[in-house]
Parts: C-alpha cells; structure tokens; sequence
C-alpha cells in the first residue's frame, strides 16, 4: 500500500511536470517563429542605420564647403572694405586721421586731401 501510494504521487508529479515540458514547449516553438521576423527588423534597422550614416557624412561634407565658402567671403569682404574707402574721419590711401577740430569738417576718405574746412567764424589749418 505505501508504494502503491508513493506510485501514484509520482505519477502525479510524472503529469505535472509533462504539462510544464509541453507548455515550455509551445512557449519556445512561439518564441522560435518569432525569430525571423526580429532578425529582419534588426537588419532593417542596420540598412537604416548606414544609410542615416551615409546622409550625415554628406551634410558634414556640405556644411565644410558652406563654411570655407563663408571664409573666403569674409576675406573678400575685407579686401574690399578696405580698397572701398575710409572711415569718416580719416583720410588718404593710408587711412591717416584728420586733424580737425569740432569748428570744421575733414575732407576725409581715400580721395580726400586731410584738408579742413572752417564753418563760418573760425579759421587756421584745424579751425
């Protein structure tokens, strides 16, 4: 009687553990046919990931060429700012200061002769 008893609950156990294999079963079969399609993604993903790698050489390629364009743009505008002409006040291909006094006006600028010109009641190479 007791191993007909220690028989049974061991069959029992047996059972159990059949329906825990089976269930782990579909379980892994499940997961198994879901493989492909997560290998696909990932590879989708990579594709994607060269291509997004690819685009942004190109824009870092494109944004070197904006920025020595704007170089070379800075440089002509300084070439030409400085050809072009003087600040007021300054006269002369050197750009060389005018010496007048607030009672005139500086013939200034790179065609200008350094010259004052007096305004009414004051007088002398400065005013």
């Amino acid at each position: 009687e007791c191993c007909a008893q220690t028989a049974k609950q061991l069959r029992a156990q047996l059972v159990g553990v059949d329906a825990q294999l089976s269930n782990t079963t579909f379980r892994v079969a499940k997961l198994e046919g879901k493989l492909p399609s997560t290998t696909s993604k990932v590879e989708d993903l990579e594709t994607q990931a060269a291509t997004k790698t690819q685009e942004i050489d190109e824009l870092k390629r494109q944004v070197a060429e904006v920025l020595e364009e704007f170089a070379s743009l800075e440089t002509t505008v300084q070439a030409s700012s400085s050809s072009e002409d003087c600040e007021r006040g300054y006269f002369g291909m050197e750009c060389s200061v005018c010496n007048c006094t607030s009672g005139g006006i500086c013939d200034d600028g790179k065609n200008g002769s350094g010259r004052c010109a007096c305004f009414e009641g004051r007088a002398g190479s400065k005013c």
